[in-house]
C-alpha cells in the first residue's frame, strides 16, 4: 500500500515539474523534447528503415515531417541547406580557415540536418557534431547520417557536453532566433567550448531583418507586432521577443547585439541575408 502510494505520488510530482508554468502562464518550462513524447516507453533498434530519397551523396532524406518547413519539397530542401552552408563556406574562407585541416565542428540546432549533410566531404578529416533539443530529429539523424556525422540530444539549458577548448566552429542557423532570457549564457558556453581564435557563426534577426519583412519577405502580421514594440522603445538599443521560452521570435537592434557579444568575441564580419531576412555574425573568440 505505501510502496503504490509513494509511486502515485512521485508520478504526479513528475507530471507537476513537467507542466510547470509561471505564475503568469506566459512561458512553459521545456528542457528538451523527448523522443516519441507520447508514449509511454519505447525502442530503438539498429534495424534497417526504409528510406525512400537520396541526396548527391547517397545521404537519406528525413521524411517531410523533419524539414522543419524548409522547402515545399525534398530538391528545395536539399537546396535550402546547399545555399546556407555555402554562405557559411565563403565567409570562413574569407578568413582562410581551412575545412580539411582536422577539424571539431558543432552544428548547433542541427534539426534533420539540413545543413550538416553538406559538410559530406569533410567528414573523413574533420570530426563534425550536430545536436538539437528536438530528440526525435536527432534518432533520425543517428540511424541515418552517422556516420559519418555525429549526433546528440542537448537541452535548451545553456550547456554542452564537450570538454573546454574543443571546437574550430560552431555554427548557428537560426537559434539564437529563438532563444530569449538565456542568449547570454548560451554565448558564454559556446564560448567556453571554442578554442582560442576559433570561430561562432550566428544567424540573428537584426533592423535588417525587420526592414525585409515588410518588404521582400512580407509578413504583415509580425511587422505590425513589431512595429508596436519598437514604438514604446525609446531608444535603438533593443532586443525584442515575442512569443517566450523556446517558442520565442528575437529581434536584436545591432548595437544591442554586439554589445551582447563583445566581451567575448571580436566582430568578424556581419553579412545580410546570409539565411534568408537574417543577418550572419562570424564571431572570433578573444
Amino acid at each position: 500500500m505505501i510502496k503504490t502510494l509513494l509511486k502515485k505520488t512521485a508520478k504526479k510530482l513528475i507530471e507537476r515539474i513537467t507542466d510547470f508554468k509561471f505564475i503568469n502562464n506566459s512561458v512553459i518550462i521545456r528542457k528538451f523534447i523527448p523522443y516519441k513524447e507520447n508514449q509511454d516507453s519505447f525502442v530503438l533498434s539498429t534495424q534497417t528503415l526504409i528510406v525512400k530519397q537520396l541526396d548527391s551523396n547517397n545521404l537519406p532524406l528525413p521524411p517531410i515531417e523533419n524539414w522543419l518547413g524548409y522547402g515545399s519539397n525534398a530538391e528545395e530542401y536539399v537546396e535550402s541547406g546547399k545555399k546556407d552552408i555555402d554562405v557559411l563556406i565563403s565567409i570562413l574562407k574569407n578568413q582562410n580557415f581551412k575545412w580539411d585541416a582536422n577539424n571539431t565542428i558543432l552544428d548547433l540546432g542541427c534539426g534533420g540536418g539540413r545543413m550538416i549533410r553538406h559538410l559530406f566531404d569533410y567528414a573523413d578529416k574533420s570530426k563534425i557534431f550536430g545536436c538539437d533539443i528536438n530528440s526525435n530529429l536527432i534518432q533520425w539523424c543517428k540511424f541515418h547520417l552517422q556516420p559519418p556525422f555525429n549526433f546528440l540530444t542537448n537541452t535548451t539549458i545553456p550547456h554542452l557536453p564537450f570538454e573546454g577548448k574543443y571546437f574550430d566552429l560552431i555554427y548557428t542557423g537560426s537559434v539564437f532566433t529563438h532563444i530569449d532570457d538565456l542568449a547570454d549564457a548560451w554565448f558564454y558556453e559556446c564560448c567556453r567550448v571554442l578554442k582560442p581564435g576559433a570561430y561562432l557563426y550566428a544567424t540573428i534577426h537584426d533592423e535588417h531583418s525587420i526592414m525585409l519583412l515588410k518588404t521582400k519577405y512580407a509578413n504583415q502580421k509580425i511587422s505590425n507586432l513589431l512595429e508596436s514594440e519598437i514604438e514604446n522603445i525609446p531608444t535603438e538599443n533593443y532586443l525584442i521577443s515575442i512569443g517566450r521560452d523556446n517558442d520565442s521570435q528575437v529581434y536584436y537592434a545591432k548595437d544591442y547585439f554586439i554589445k551582447t557579444v563583445s566581451q567575448l568575441f571580436d566582430i568578424v564580419s556581419v553579412t545580410q541575408e546570409a539565411y534568408g531576412y537574417q543577418t550572419a555574425y562570424l564571431l572570433r573568440k578573444k
